[in-house]
């Protein structure tokens, strides 16, 4: 039997079960041999098109932007590849990844398989878990102290009343099964010609309240849920107050699922994803309304089920640029000295702060450190650069733009236009772009003219990143700092004169 086959820019690659294989990102073509496909074929969970010539079947893949692993089933058979771009490749991304992970931040993003699979990472768990556990577990706690009922019609077939007669169902059961439900009889109610018959059965409607709700099946689903993550991330943590916090959710969250009001909800609730719409107690009980809050907030709530088993690999697909910027947030802060402000990269503004910087990630800027212009007018905008770092003593700022993109070892031109689109909305004539070069790390570029400066900053995970950078920065910050003209704390005659000649507004 043929194995299938991987046709790639300048290269033909064949797959083999368990062993996964890496090609160049671009256009793919998998060939599979159509007499092996068991009539079945899917590509990252999805069943892809499919083109048939003679005994192949032809499967396109658009990879030109990826970098990760992808899967590849034909009947029970598992293929794994790899797509690299031509930036940091697969390792650089574990590169970085193993640098927020060393670094005194938690990396938040989540990580997911290319068809939606979530990489269970202890990192990411733990800042989930940070964040809205406690919330979480109050909520459930309130609910099974007072869970709301539901009152639930039930339909039996009995030969003595039982509740309301259902008529409907009694005539589709009489219908069906005559000879066995039917019995002659003078006064009968059913009539078949000329004869009357009674029914030996009929179908009764009868009500009940139980606390079996879809509302009480995702409180239970949550628990048992964050039981699960406490158990993955306790495996990965020393003692400490992390592993304090952890071991005491997990304690609520089991001592939870085994009182007495939410034991009743069959087991089967604590496995399956409940659905993601909101039922009416979530929509008007606070307390649902808290739980189906922390459901949403779930990577497991966009495909991903508890009972799945940890794979060990991971797809950076779609995350490449969010790694990256990161990277480039952390890198700075950690070699200029600046602690960050919560666990979660970016969970506070500034992300990073010290008595003399102030760093804010991917975020609109307070107006007292930098505003656009278009901030005083009826149509303010909301730009949000990757980095920007704020010397409080004398207000000064330094921008600096992240883009995982490259033009061999130097940036490409999208990306130079796009960070001088900042530069012209803040009113600042200097500005940093930070790229990952194709092969080394060349010095710093500065493209200067008429007062501008665009400097160009090669940035990859390398062992000596730490030490590259803290040479660099000194002389970087001398030509990047600058005195923003626009902030609602106008510092000197300077700053006044510029945001007085401020166009007005159009109204």
């Amino acid at each position: 039997m043929r194995p299938p086959e991987i046709v790639a820019p300048g290269a033909v690659v064949v797959l083999q079960p368990g062993a996964p294989v890496t090609v160049p990102s671009g256009a793919l073509t998998i060939v599979i041999d159509a007499a092996s496909s068991a009539g079945v074929v899917r590509l990252d969970g999805r069943e892809p098109s499919t083109r048939r010539v003679a005994d192949l079947l032809l499967v396109s893949l658009d990879a030109t932007r990826s970098a990760g692993f992808h899967r590849l089933a034909i009947g029970p058979t598992t293929y794994l590849f790899a797509t690299e771009d031509s930036k940091v490749k697969l390792e650089g991304i574990e590169q970085m990844l193993r640098y927020l992970r060393g670094s005194c931040t938690w990396w938040s993003g989540q990580l997911f398989f290319s068809d939606g699979f979530v990489l269970m990472d202890a990192h990411v768990i733990y800042g989930w878990l940070d964040e809205h556990a406690d919330a979480a577990i109050a909520a459930a706690d309130s609910i099974a102290r007072a869970a709301l009922s539901r009152r639930k019609i039930v339909r039996m077939v009995s030969s003595a009343p039982r509740g309301r007669l259902d008529v409907p169902a009694t005539l589709r059961i009489l219908r069906a099964n005559p000879r066995d439900l039917l019995q002659p009889s003078e006064r009968g109610s059913v009539a078949l010609g000329a004869a009357t018959y009674s029914p030996r059965k009929a179908v009764y409607r009868a009500s009940h309240l139980t606390l079996d709700s879809p509302s009480n099946r995702r409180v239970v689903w949550l628990l048992a849920t964050l039981s699960t993550f406490t158990a993955h991330v306790l495996q990965a943590l020393d003692d400490g107050p992390e592993r304090e916090r952890c071991e005491g959710w997990q304690r609520r969250a089991l001592r939870l699922l085994a009182s007495p009001p939410l034991v009743t909800i069959p087991f089967a609730a604590r496995l399956a994803p409940p659905p993601s719409a909101p039922t009416a107690e979530e929509q008007t009980d606070r307390r649902y309304a808290a739980i189906f809050h922390t459901f949403l907030s779930l990577p497991e709530s966009r495909g991903w089920s508890a009972s799945e088993a940890l794979r060990p690999l991971y797809s950076y697909v779609q995350q490449s640029d969010v790694i990256y910027q990161a990277f480039v947030a952390t890198a700075l802060a950690q070699t200029l000295g600046i602690p960050p402000t919560s666990p979660n990269l970016g969970m506070k503004q500034p992300a990073f702060e010290s008595r003399e910087w102030a760093l804010y990630y991917n975020v609109v800027p307070p107006p007292a450190v930098l505003r656009t212009w278009r901030s005083y007018s009826s149509f303010p905008d909301s730009y949000r650069p990757d980095v920007l770092l704020h010397h409080k003593r004398t207000g000064q700022v330094a921008l600096i733009d992240a883009k995982y993109r490259q033009d061999g070892d130097a940036p490409p031109e999208s990306a130079r236009k796009e960070l001088l689109a900042y530069m012209a909305a803040y009113g600042i004539n200097r500005a940093a772009l930070a790229f990952p070069p194709r092969t080394t790390m060349p010095k710093p570029r500065a493209i200067s003219a008429q007062g501008n400066s665009l400097i160009e900053l090669a940035l990859i995970p390398a062992p000596d990143v730490a030490t590259r950078l803290s040479e660099l920065l000194p002389n970087l910050l001398a030509q990047l700092l600058v005195a923003p003209p626009w902030r609602d704390r106008v510092l000197g005659e300077a700053t006044a004169s510029a945001v007085a000649r401020l166009p007005a507004p159009i109204p």
